[in-house]
């Protein structure tokens, strides 16, 4: 399949991942309140961590290995047994842990009931497969499972989960999307020609790459769930719902960013195989422009409309959420930098134990700030920490890459990008002062801002801009 193909669904994917939120968040802010949320993603993120562990890296160095031999089911057969061998132990093993922990750690045995609910994930870990389908480069498929059982989920959730007690069929609902999407990639894996075969397989070609890509999973991980964790045990479930909620407006953005960067993450890794760095070098740039024109305004926007987008999305009883969103805000160019210099050239070219490194210090890093400022400052200090790790790593990663690997870009049009996100602030002053009532605010700001920007953009010659303008040119005398 196409590059264009790929990112398009993976695209189409990330919308749907944004949009289903959208569509959910407010009503599920306003039923279970923010205490109850802050719970509910306590639990998810623990139960992340112990399924990270059983996973023990396979997502990424699953996908480099079988990018390799993309076009040899046998081979891609015999590397996924081998894999699938090794999580299945690891898995059980981090279950046993797992077990032990709920029944011991006070903070886990409160909520044991949902952690055992949710622990149902843990399980799957063994045969949770996007990354087969992700080096097969089929997003295709992908894009159209999460839909179906999404929508399926969507009905449950407004059927079910109607009043602040009903956290149990809210997890319910959760564990049922993650069954029914590895139950869907087993059967058309099968159906496609994957064979798991016990014999001839390689434990121990894979175990040590795979504790490497292990390490550095967790490193990253910690940005993602490690303020939420500390939060539970430093401060209050109220605290980890604000936090909580302006993180999960910042992951929606980061996912739109990720499945345009994200789909070439096999491609590299195949031309890196062939040795094709001229290849390489032209992808690379599109994707560090792209990324530069669209994460720069995307954080400057987001960090405009916190004040008023929180109490409207969320409810006035999520105002605590708003200066951690402006805060983390920063993290849409931080985090796209570090998937572009981080996955995309040091994971995707074999560099992962400088990559593990650099997320590592990083990593250690963030539990002290989080340590030093959450007992404090609560959801503010956490994104604080968040914000300074992630940056910390992202100069780490670019230091890497530039000592050790071919790649360099031109950070022209990041700078392009900041200055044209200039006149958002004056029109942000202008929104503020003459418009009330937050729908129209956000309305008129958003709507403005594209277009100005785009506009600003194409003026400038922005080459992917002009490419889409052309296109949409083309399509339209075409309909004539």
């Amino acid at each position: 399949m196409s590059i264009k193909k790929n990112i398009f669904y993976n695209v189409s994917l990330s919308i749907l991942n944004v949009l289903f939120p959208i569509v959910t968040a407010p009503y599920i802010s306003r039923v279970l309140g923010v205490e109850n949320i802050g719970v509910i993603r306590f639990v998810i993120a623990c139960v992340g961590y112990f399924a990270l562990f059983a996973a023990l890296g396979i997502s990424l160095y699953g996908m480099r290995e079988l990018a390799k031999y993309r076009d040899d089911q046998e081979k891609c057969s015999q590397i996924f047994s081998s894999l699938f061998t090794i999580v299945c132990c690891s898995t059980l093993m981090i279950t046993l842990f797992f077990i032990l922990s709920i029944n011991i750690i006070p903070e886990f045995k409160e909520h044991r009931l949902y952690f055992s609910l949710y622990g149902i994930t843990l399980y799957l870990v063994p045969i949770t497969m996007d990354w087969y389908f992700q080096a097969k480069e089929n997003f295709r498929l992908i894009a159209i499972r999460s839909f179906v059982v999404k929508l399926f989920a969507l009905g449950a959730l407004f059927a079910f989960v109607r009043e602040r007690s009903d956290i149990v069929p809210y997890i319910l609902i959760s564990v049922f999307s993650v069954v029914a999407t590895q139950i869907w990639n087993l059967c058309y894996a099968y159906k496609t020609g994957l064979r798991i075969r016990l014999r001839h397989i390689e434990l121990r070609k894979h175990v040590v790459p795979m504790l490497v890509f292990l390490c550095s999973s967790v490193a990253v991980s910690i940005f993602a769930a490690i303020n939420i964790v500390m939060l539970g045990f430093l401060s209050s479930y109220e605290q980890v719902g604000y936090y909580s909620s302006s993180d999960f407006i910042l992951s929606a953005i980061l996912g739109l960013l990720a499945a345009m960067a994200f789909p070439l993450f096999p491609r590299f890794s195949f031309n890196n195989a062939k040795r094709d760095d001229d290849t390489n070098a032209i992808l690379q740039q599109k994707v560090f422009d792209l990324i530069s024109l669209l994460s720069v305004p995307m954080a400057v926007g987001l960090f405009l409309v916190s004040s008023r987008f929180v109490p409207l999305f969320f409810s006035s009883e999520f105002s605590g959420s708003i200066v951690p969103l402006q805060i983390i805000s920063i993290r849409v160019i931080v985090v796209g930098l570090n998937i572009f210099f981080g996955t995309n050239t040091l994971l995707a070219f074999g560099y992962e134990k400088k990559y593990m490194l650099s997320v590592a210090c990083a990593a250690l890093l963030s539990f002290f700030l989080n340590f030093l400022f959450i007992p404090r400052y609560g959801a503010t200090g956490a994104a604080i920490a968040i914000v300074i790790a992630d940056s910390f790593a992202c100069g780490i990663i670019i230091y890497f890459v530039y000592k050790i690997t071919l790649t360099r870009v031109h950070w022209k049009t990041m700078g392009i990008a900041s200055l044209f996100t200039l006149p958002f602030f004056v029109l942000y002053l202008l929104c503020e002062k003459f418009i009330i009532d937050d729908i129209a605010f956000l309305s008129v700001f958003v709507s403005i801002s594209v277009v100005l920007y785009f506009s600003l953009q194409l003026l400038a010659k922005n080459y992917l801009v002009c490419k889409v303008v052309e296109i949409g040119i083309n399509r339209l005398k075409r309909q004539k």
